[in-house]
């Protein structure tokens, strides 16, 4: 009895040790590589799943495209962005989207329904955005920048309903455009048609009250794949920020005629891996 009682505690902790894993694994919560054909406008980014649930259950993690406004239309393009650091590429599909002049449409991350497995990510305050404190997300893309690069150019990815600004801008100071965060800058000068892998994350502070500015957000350009972690430091580093996290979109501002922008690839995770999977 004593041996078959032995045995089968040797058992369960064996299937512990192999379900803990599963368990504490990061998942990759959206995901977009923009697969529809070249010339379509405002693409269905929820990939034929109504509620927009994530890539687990069906879809991409994204609602279909909301439209505000006078809001220009995202078009894909004929080709996909890629990028690798030594041998190793990132992971890509499908084509890419060509950013319209003014404000795009916004991409919304899929609304909580029963069972949600990234429950515990969203804002205790309001569940319809991710932000909860004390958690973190991981956010990616690849952007390229084709055409004259001007001292009138921006471009920025916003994040959520916050003024979190990450794009190419130009210093007229330094007589160089580079990426910057806000007013941090990551000083990457800025190349033409060159792709550029974006990586933020935002880490949620403990709040006393909802609003409270304890949030901070890192950021590296064109990182090294292949690894759990960043290999270096971010480039740039804002905090004292708000910034729950409810989806994206892009602006251009004063941007050249000549000047096209490329967006692909849009990934949200729960770590680093998530963001930025290299192919196999």
């Amino acid at each position: 009895m004593k041996a078959n009682t032995t045995l089968v505690s040797l058992l369960i902790c064996g299937l512990a040790i192999v379900w803990l894993p599963c368990c504490l694994e990061a998942r990759l919560i959206a995901y977009q590589s923009f697969t529809e054909g070249a010339g379509t406008e405002n693409p269905d980014v929820s990939q034929e799943n109504a509620t927009g649930k994530p890539v687990g259950e069906g879809g991409s993690g994204f609602q279909k495209l909301k439209m505000l406004g006078k809001r220009q239309p995202l078009v894909v393009t004929s080709q996909g962005l890629s990028y690798q650091t030594g041998e190793v590429a990132l992971s890509v599909e499908g084509n890419a989207i060509e950013v319209p002049g003014g404000i795009s449409p916004m991409l919304l991350i899929y609304t909580p329904y029963p069972g949600d497995p990234f429950a515990e990510l969203r804002s205790v305050e309001d569940p319809k955005v991710f932000g909860r404190p004390g958690t973190s997300l991981w956010l990616s893309c690849l952007m390229r920048v084709k055409g004259e690069i001007s001292p009138s150019m921006l471009m920025v990815i916003k994040l959520g309903s916050s003024p979190i600004n990450l794009g190419l801008a130009y210093n007229e100071k330094a007589a160089a455009p580079f990426i910057r965060l806000i007013s941090s800058s990551t000083k990457v000068v800025g190349q033409d048609d060159h792709t550029y892998l974006f990586v933020a994350r935002i880490e949620y502070g403990p709040k006393a009250m909802p609003g409270d500015r304890t949030d901070t957000i890192q950021v590296w350009i064109d990182p090294r794949l292949g690894t759990s972690e960043p290999p270096t430091p971010p480039q740039a580093i804002v905090d004292k920020l708000s910034a729950p996290f409810s989806g994206v979109w892009f602006e251009r501002d004063t941007l050249d005629a000549k000047t096209t922008v490329i967006v692909d690839e849009i990934r949200l995770g729960e770590s680093y891996a998530d963001v930025t999977p290299v192919s196999k």
